[in-house]
């Protein structure tokens, strides 16, 4: 991989749901800024300033760290978690999506899941499953065994996707990104 892939990859394997940009941050940090001083305010934010030979014109470039993602909202009995989103998701894409819950020991893979089909009813398969009654499975069998990986109820969880370099090698497919890009 060049040096762009490489960076995408650190940056979109990385968790940083809303509240949770620490992780974001540190590899942003981690990176020599070949483009400017790097500094960072009082709520996390990361400026970076880069002054030229000119006083105008100015620009300025604004992004921002954090993803759609989830919170553990509640662990059931059986050991299922129960989500609140973080950001706008659409039902219908959530099913069978690959996540990651960010405990203070890593990250636990896990799957969002829902009543499966012969536990429903004819009218229930017509539907799209509502987020409500979703869960997310990370291969527990109660709330002991949950307790144990260190989930714990206000955990970020954030979608899980390998970083891949797609056909043409200068387009990438990852969470939070489908983009091309000049390699560096």
């Amino acid at each position: 991989m060049d040096k762009t892939a490489d960076l995408l990859k650190e940056l979109t394997e990385a968790c940083g749901v809303p509240g949770h940009e620490a992780e974001v941050r540190a590899v942003v940090q981690r990176h020599p800024q070949p483009f400017g001083t790097l500094a960072r305010d009082q709520v996390g934010s990361l400026i970076c300033e880069l002054t030229g030979g000119v006083e105008r014109p100015r620009i300025m470039l604004v992004g921002h760290m954090d993803e759609i993602g989830f919170m553990v909202r509640h662990i059931t009995p059986d050991g299922f978690l129960r989500f609140l989103p973080l950001g706008g998701w659409s039902d219908q894409v959530l099913l069978g999506q690959r996540v990651a819950v960010q405990t203070t020991r890593g990250k636990i893979l896990g799957v969002i899941g829902a009543k499966p089909p012969h536990l429903t009813t004819p009218e229930e398969r017509k539907k799209i499953v509502d987020k409500k009654g979703m869960y997310i499975d990370i291969g527990a069998g109660s709330r002991a065994e949950v307790e144990a990986t260190g989930v714990r109820v206000g955990d970020p969880v954030f979608p899980w996707a390998d970083f891949h370099i797609l056909a043409n090698e200068n387009t990438y497919l990852s969470k939070p990104l489908m983009t091309a890009w000049e390699p560096l």
